[in-house]
């Protein structure tokens, strides 16, 4: 059984979001004030966002992959 491109593509793309979005949200919390509080929900909103997409994409194509 092997993923096809977009499948492994989304999945690679998926970890890159998490990863970056993940490094910068704790970032934020360690050294901002609260003032970027709303910065911060507004980037966890967004990474949840693009993360169900992504997510929803990866899970189809392994889905798909395992059907055949």
């Amino acid at each position: 059984m092997t993923l096809d491109r977009l499948t492994l593509l989304y999945t690679v793309l998926a970890f890159l979001v998490f990863g970056s979005l993940g490094f910068v949200n704790w970032y934020m919390f360690r050294h901002a004030a609260a003032s970027d509080a709303a910065l911060s929900a507004l980037l966890t909103a967004l990474g949840a966002a693009i993360g169900a997409f992504l997510g929803a994409a990866v899970l189809r194509g392994w889905l798909r992959q395992w059907l055949r």
